[in-house]
């Protein structure tokens, strides 16, 4: 009996700790659209906005120099690493006399007649009334993005009062009077992270320098997420002003950043320090005027959402390094920032460690649900995950909410190649029941130290590709060849990860389990590592995956033309003899996605489609999941015979799905086109439908991308600058005032 009810209290702790495991993906716990590889589960919005302690040291790291951007060469016991810079910027394609602008259609009255900014086309050497439309539509989808999506901190989506039909005039959708509220703010920082990386592409791509200003706009849009924690290093997924418990959001008011009340969830929130808001308007903390008649008629609260995903800080570390080696000498500051940021992230991450695995049910079980190996598919000759008996991690620790207790306010020196004694365990250990469940619950968000993420690099691949471009990026920004180090040593040679990397694309469950989830939460890293190397075993080895684990594995039946730009900017026909046509391929599907063909200019809505009731032409037909299908969906994970965390089951939108993944022009519109399941068939928004207006950053970046590297010819030797219309100076077609 006393065994009994031994065994009932061990499964009853590691039934709560795998639990917080299923709350938190360990990836993205944001419970948004955006979610790992590994799946994702609700955000029910609910608790507290402590106050964080944002004091903070980060002088013990003075900035070190990169005298050498161009040709970073370190040499480590045979380990020669070159890193180079990621992107560079000719000339302007413009004619010297022609003036360049951001925005198209923009007006503005210089030397007494109006000016429209329109696209030029120095090949012909004028402006062009006839655009390639592929082109043109990517210019307005970011105009869309500069004016109505783009935040101080993020980008979001806008809520209208009543959904707007396909071909809504804009003058009608982008009238203050239809705006209802902003959203998204937990995945605001990561959407901002890929309007940098695409502007960062465009600029290089133009050379102009209105492209130039617009992406040095976005690099600090994305920084402000840094800046507001005072901690270099460390982000939070957005900043916003929030309004009393109970006090709605005023419709007609895009000028604000309004956030309704909000509570701590598994997300920490914060409140900006005082000594730091001069970062954001004063309306943040002063309360909005919504009549500007100097009167604050709303009370707010300057509110940071922490609780930042791994999916977040790639996407930001991407963003920052396609931007720096493209900063001019004007801004160095803005390029020291980031290289402090670049370099304090990995510094501060804490080495974790866990032993004899192989020993212990308990430690099968968490590497088990760590490494998804319910949906594990490798290939006979792949490293055997189960065999491997230490568990290597590196622990972000989130910002306190209140207590700082030993959390590392300063930026370290140098990265982390020894176990943090907080975090040596030994899964035989009869404490490390007790350890493993309290570490859940600090990974779901819980208590006064909570932890973002681990980048569990013994048993994850993705993790791998992270670890590996974050020490890239810092080395290159720093010159510290201890990075260097720290690859050969701690990501290559202690935990084999060049053959952990080669099971990346090896971890899927089938289409109809829940949440399904695209796997574009590595390829863009592995994009900018292979931007920096390309001589080096490192770079073999990542352009090995990206033909191996992604083009013939994960992305094999996806139609993922994101992927493809990443894919044929970075691999070449030696690795792979028809990347030529893989590219042709993505361009064409990129040019086709639009919502309406009858209105190519219209932004992204929510637009319900349902192709069960109104099929498509075969291949494209309704098929049920199979029982061995909802079997894998369904299979969970048991302790000691008992079932512990149920599997994702087959999710409801997802009962019915095409066997062959439909063109992308055909998809059901969603926030990340290549973050929803290419095979669903059917999507209802009832009274919804056409009130949410999305970015269209899953066209742009993939297009910005094809255009620098030459696999979309649309758009080339093409910019935006300013014509004169010989037009008076009495239209005006300026921009609902974003902020007072």
């Amino acid at each position: 009996m006393q065994r009994e009810s031994e065994r009932l209290w061990q499964t009853l702790v590691a039934f709560s700790m795998l639990v917080a495991f299923a709350g938190c993906d360990c990836g993205d716990n944001d419970g948004d659209s955006l979610s790992s590889d590994s799946g994702a589960t609700g955000d029910d919005d609910a608790t507290d906005d402590d106050t964080g302690n944002d004091d903070a040291d980060d002088d013990t790291w003075p900035p070190l120099p990169d005298d050498d951007s161009e040709d970073d060469d370190a040499d480590d016991d045979g380990f020669d690493l070159e890193v180079h810079d990621a992107l560079t910027a000719g000339p302007s394609v413009l004619p010297g006399e022609v003036e360049s602008c951001a925005i198209i259609d923009q007006t503005e009255c210089r030397g007494g007649t109006e000016h429209v900014c329109a696209i030029y086309d120095a090949g012909a050497g004028d402006f062009t009334d006839d655009p390639p439309e592929f082109i043109k539509r990517i210019y307005h989808h970011e105009r869309y993005h500069d004016l109505q999506h783009k935040s101080d901190s993020t980008m979001l989506t806008v809520h209208t009062t009543a959904g707007m039909p396909p071909g809504t005039d804009r003058d009608v959708w982008s009238n203050p009077a239809a705006f209802e509220e902003y959203a998204d703010w937990g995945d605001g920082a990561y959407y901002a992270s890929m309007a940098l990386s695409a502007a960062s592409l465009r600029f290089a791509a133009t050379g102009t320098d209105a492209d130039y200003a617009r992406m040095v706009d976005y690099a600090n849009t994305l920084l402000l997420n840094w800046r507001v924690t005072d901690v270099a290093g460390y982000m939070i997924r957005s900043v916003a002003a929030m309004l009393d418990d109970g006090v709605p959001i005023p419709p007609g008011h895009p000028e604000y950043n309004l956030r309704e009340y909000k509570e701590r969830t598994n997300h920490v929130l914060y409140t900006l320090a005082p000594e730091l808001h001069d970062l954001v308007p004063a309306y943040y903390y002063e309360g909005a005027d919504l009549d500007h008649d100097t009167t604050p008629d709303l009370a707010t609260t300057p509110l940071l959402e922490g609780s930042p995903s791994q999916d977040a800080y790639s996407a930001a570390l991407v963003g920052m390094q396609l931007a720096y080696d493209l900063l001019r000498g004007e801004h160095q500051a803005l390029k020291d920032e980031i290289a402090d940021n670049a370099v304090c992230n990995v510094t501060r991450l804490r080495k974790m460690r866990i032993t004899h695995l192989s020993d212990s049910a308990l430690g099968r079980l968490a590497v088990q649900y760590l490494t998804s190996s319910g949906g594990f598919h490798p290939d006979p000759d792949d490293i055997d995950l189960d065999g491997i008996d230490t568990m290597i991690g590196y622990v972000q620790e989130a910002l306190p909410p209140g207590d700082p207790g030993d959390f590392e306010y300063g930026c370290p020196a140098d990265p982390p190649t020894e176990v943090d004694p907080k975090y040596d365990w030994d899964a035989t250990d009869p404490l490390f029941l007790i350890r493993i469940a309290d570490f859940a619950a600090k990974m779901a968000g819980e208590g006064d130290h909570p932890i973002d993420f681990v980048y569990f690099v013994s048993h994850r691949g993705g993790d791998v590709i992270y670890m590996i471009n974050y020490a890239l990026f810092a080395y290159h920004v720093s010159g510290n060849p201890k990075f260097l180090d720290f690859i050969k040593n701690q990501l290559i040679d202690e935990i084999d990860g060049l053959a952990v990397l080669n099971t990346a694309g090896s971890f899927f469950l089938n289409p109809y389990c829940g949440s399904w989830i695209g796997g574009d939460l590595s390829h863009p890293v592995m994009y900018a590592t292979l931007l920096h190397i390309d001589d080096d075993l490192v770079a073999a080895e990542h352009q090995r995956a990206m033909l191996e684990e992604f083009k013939d594995k994960m992305f094999e039946n996806d139609n993922n033309a994101y992927f493809g730009m990443t894919y044929a900017a970075t691999v070449g026909d030696d690795v792979d003899p028809l990347v030529d046509d893989y590219g042709e391929w993505a361009a064409g599907e990129l040019d086709a996605y639009m919502l309406n063909a009858d209105h190519p200019l219209d932004p992204k809505r929510n637009y319900s489609t349902d192709y069960v009731a109104n099929p498509l032409a075969p291949p494209y037909d309704p098929s049920p999941p199979t029982d061995d299908e909802i079997a894998e969906c369904e299979a969970g994970l048991e302790l000691f015979g008992i079932p512990i965390v149920p599997g994702p089951g087959v999710d409801p939108d997802f009962t019915v799905l095409s066997r062959e993944p439909l063109p992308v022009g055909l998809r059901v519109p969603h926030d990340l086109i290549w973050h929803f399941s290419p095979f669903n068939l059917k999507r209802n928004w009832g009274a919804n439908d056409g009130r949410y207006q999305m970015t269209f950053l899953d066209l742009t970046l993939p297009f910005w991308i094809g255009r620098y590297h030459e696999r979309i010819d649309s758009g080339e030797g093409m910019a935006l600058a300013w014509k004169d219309t010989g037009g008076p100076c009495d239209v005006r077609d300026t921009p609902a005032a974003r902020r007072p």
